[in-house]
């Protein structure tokens, strides 16, 4: 199952790791929490975000821990 892991380290710097998206589901996945945390310094895109997205295959659902 798609998670969205949410990291803040002792110098309050958060790290958005969306795990088992494939494409542009990456992007809808951390969106709201981008916009609810404010400016975003760096954008690390891993290799699946550049995988072909099968129309037919939707991402499944969202589990944030």
């Amino acid at each position: 199952m798609p998670t969205v892991d949410v990291i803040i380290d002792e110098q309050g710097n958060v790290t958005i790791d969306a795990i088992g998206f494939r494409g542009k589901g990456c992007d809808a996945a951390t969106a709201a929490l981008e916009k609810a945390l404010g400016k975003v310094k760096t954008k690390n895109k891993k290799k699946e975000f550049f995988d072909v997205e099968n129309p037919k295959v939707k991402n499944p659902p969202l589990k944030i821990r």
